[in-house]
């Protein structure tokens, strides 16, 4: 029993370990946001870029703006589950 435990603990770091890998190697800002708007996860990038805090709404550590976007990709997704994109060129 303890054999298979500890495959499936070494299974499970090689996937962690993978989806890390890949989440820092995407070429572009990689980010996480919860249905609040806070900054949950960002990518090494990101952090050199725009150094969100520890619960900073993504609005105010990517744009320093003290409201939500007018249009908001991120709560676009929570509200229909499909992928939404923004680029601002301000």
């Amino acid at each position: 029993m303890g054999g298979e435990i500890e495959r499936k603990q070494v299974e499970l770091n090689r996937q962690r370990d993978e989806y890390q890998s890949l989440f820092e190697r995407v070429p572009c800002y990689i980010t996480i946001q919860d249905k609040d708007l806070k900054v949950l996860r960002y990518d090494s990038e990101t952090a050199v870029k725009f150094a969100p805090g520890q619960g900073d709404a993504c609005y105010r550590a990517y744009k320093e703006r003290l409201d939500g976007c007018e249009v908001c990709p991120v709560l676009q997704t929570f509200e229909d589950g499909q992928c939404h994109m923004g680029e601002d060129l301000a």
